[in-house]
């Protein structure tokens, strides 16, 4: 997971872009954002459908932390198959 929010660091370095702007390209709040690059909270099953959406470069590593087992972030076997197929349906547009 420390891996995924290093990548979107990475971008947003790359890009010159604020921490409000990488908030709304995952749906999320500026707060949870903050915190979540912080470490100070987990990546929720909605930070990782906004990297799915907001980051379709990065679809295949966020899908990989839902589905490796024993991960925090696996809630649910539903929840991980919500976002894998977030990351299907974002990869299928890329091409």
């Amino acid at each position: 997971m420390d891996t995924l929010i290093a990548q979107v660091r990475s971008i947003q370095q790359r890009d010159a872009q604020s921490d409000r702007d990488i908030a709304r390209r995952l749906g999320v709040s500026r707060a949870t954002w903050n915190f979540a690059r912080a470490g100070k909270r987990r990546l929720s099953l909605k930070i990782l459908r906004g990297i799915v959406k907001g980051f379709p470069e990065l679809a295949t590593p966020a899908m990989m932390a839902v589905l490796a087992p024993g991960t925090e972030s696996q809630e649910s076997t539903q929840e991980a198959r919500e976002v894998a197929l977030v990351g299907i349906t974002a990869a299928e547009g890329r091409e």
